[in-house]
């Protein structure tokens, strides 16, 4: 996997995580002005993978089932 940093249609940074197949897997919910604001997010993603909790959603027990779905794996 690897990230992209490209400019979006009003010339802002963003990124884009794709697998080594070219597929991508997520894209920055947000632009940037500068590339170095772009860069940090990538390395906040980065960072956080490692320790994000799963939520599952499909429990059907609604917000209570999302919040006790939360799990590592």
């Amino acid at each position: 996997m690897h990230f992209e940093i490209d400019k979006n249609s009003q010339g802002q940074y963003i990124w884009r995580l794709k697998s080594n197949n070219g597929r991508t897997f997520a894209v920055s919910g947000e632009s940037y002005h500068n590339k170095a604001d772009c860069e940090h997010a990538i390395g906040l993603v980065k960072s956080a993978v490692p320790d994000t909790l799963v939520k599952d959603l499909t429990t059907g027990a609604g917000i209570l089932g999302g919040l006790y779905g939360l799990k590592k794996m």
